[in-house]
């Protein structure tokens, strides 16, 4: 937090990053240029921080899926195959 930042932009400034923008208007203008870059310096690690977590959990859900949907596709098209195949041996055999 730059110096000369008074007590209660202090306190609104620590909330959010929508709270400390309105607190930049109470101090001087230098003041409040710092108090923003600041703000939005620490909103930007923050966002990057919750990101690298979650790069981890997206992976790990993707080989999950990856793992228990691969043979989904070949039962599926196995499966209709052999229903339309036996649907036509049957149409065949009774119009015989």
């Amino acid at each position: 937090m730059p110096d000369g930042v008074p007590a209660s932009a202090r306190e609104t400034a620590t909330d959010n990053l929508p709270a400390t923008l309105e607190a930049a208007g109470e101090p001087p203008e230098r003041t409040a240029a710092q108090l923003i870059a600041a703000a939005r310096d620490s909103f930007a690690q923050g966002l990057a921080r919750i990101a690298m977590g979650a790069v981890p959990v997206m992976l790990a859900l993707a080989v999950t899926a990856t793992v228990l949907l691969r043979n989904v596709a070949r039962a599926d098209d196995g499966g209709e195959a052999d229903e339309t195949g036996e649907a036509a041996s049957t149409a065949g055999r009774a119009a015989s």
